[in-house]
């Protein structure tokens, strides 16, 4: 039941760091100069096969990349979830630095991946782009912490 409720934290946990993300770009508390990740990047880059090294932006839009980039998107926060669950403490202070800790996958995998370097080094919005992935993860672990302890106490 633990691992099942993680899951859906996680999703939930998603869909709150994306509230988030579309709030501070609309605001412009962050400006990223136009460059959307998640879902259109993350799509493009799933069907082009996880091609490492190739700037992703360079190549052409393909159908379907926004599903494609949401779907994996929720997958990773409803696996990422789910591991959470696994955790000795699942606290709102665990949670947080659980999210803080889940910056590794953009900065040292998907940005390199997609061909902007480690830490979106290759990227003019280095600063930016940092900035608003770790606020975007720590959103992520305290809704992650907050709808878990939720889901554990009301269910």
């Amino acid at each position: 039941m633990q691992l099942f409720i993680g899951c859906v934290a996680g999703v939930l946990a998603t869909l709150a760091m994306d509230c988030l993300g579309i709030l501070t770009i609309r605001k412009k508390w962050i400006d990223l100069k136009g460059l959307q990740i998640v879902p259109l990047l993350l799509g493009r880059w799933a069907l082009l096969y996880f091609q490492a090294g190739t700037d992703i932006r360079l190549t052409s839009p393909l159908n379907n990349e926004k599903k494609v980039g949401l779907i994996l998107h929720y997958l990773i926060g409803m696996m990422l979830g789910g591991v959470f669950s696994l955790l000795p403490s699942q606290d709102l202070q665990t949670a947080c630095l659980y999210g803080i800790a889940t910056n590794v996958f953009p900065w040292l995998l998907m940005y390199p991946a997609m061909g902007f370097g480690f830490f979106a080094s290759k990227l003019p919005v280095q600063k930016p782009i940092l900035l608003f992935s770790f606020v975007n993860h720590v959103m992520y672990g305290f809704a992650l912490g907050f709808c878990y302890r939720f889901m554990i106490y009301t269910l």
